[in-house]
């Protein structure tokens, strides 16, 4: 338990202007975080439990899949999906895994938790297993609503912990490939049907399990 405790927070440097310390526990005082809390989580677990009940049906998408039986050329088409999604998938963990390296060698791997990860963590997910059932399908569609997220880390970059220039190149790249990989997500799966602009059910759901994750997960180990 030492040793995960000691890789996972053993390397944070609190003189760091909003890396920890004091000055981040002081940010806040404890009766505002506690009435947030109170009032942001069950609100958070309401706003998931009423869109859980909205959603509308899971429809496969439209794929070239679904053409490979009909002609040899749909089939070569589905093996360049296959290739463009294997290379894409490898070249995505290499950058999540360099990543994750260096969290472990810097003993900062609590740093693993932050959302774009969790995007990212998704997305590969997505690439490796591919959208065949609802369940992936619900995963593609809550990732959309993070990718906001990843483009305010590009233009407001959080890099001033990150001692090492591999470690700046990864962030950006890791970023650029969060608002990237969707589009080959699409190619590679088929395309899909948004909901109407007025249904606002998947934009509550995910922005109550994000608004969840930040205020128990995030909150608590932090």
């Amino acid at each position: 338990m030492d040793v995960i405790l000691d890789h996972s927070f053993g390397g944070i440097n609190s003189s760091i202007p909003g890396i920890g310390g004091p000055q981040c526990v002081k940010f806040l005082p404890l009766w505002q975080r506690i009435a947030e809390t109170f009032l942001l989580v069950p609100l958070a677990i309401c706003g998931i439990i009423i869109s859980s009940k909205n959603l509308e049906p899971f429809l496969l998408p439209i794929s070239g899949k679904m053409l490979s039986s009909i002609n040899e050329s749909a089939v070569m088409f589905d093996d360049d999906k296959n290739l463009v999604r294997y290379c894409v998938l490898a070249f995505y963990c290499f950058i999540f895994g360099s990543e994750i390296v260096c969290k472990l060698v810097r003993r900062v791997f609590v740093f693993i938790l932050n959302p774009c990860h969790i995007a990212t963590t998704i997305q590969i997910l997505i690439l490796a297993i591919g959208i065949t059932n609802h369940r992936m399908y619900y995963l593609f569609r809550f990732q959309m609503y993070l990718l906001p997220g990843a483009l305010i880390g590009i233009i407001l970059p959080s890099i001033n912990s990150r001692v090492l220039f591999v470690e700046v190149l990864i962030y950006f790249i890791q970023h650029v490939a969060i608002l990237i990989v969707p589009f080959f997500i699409v190619y590679v799966n088929g395309t899909f049907l948004l909901e109407p602009f007025q249904n606002f059910v998947w934009a509550v759901l995910s922005f109550s399990v994000i608004l969840f994750y930040h205020f128990t997960i995030l909150q608590i180990v932090g």
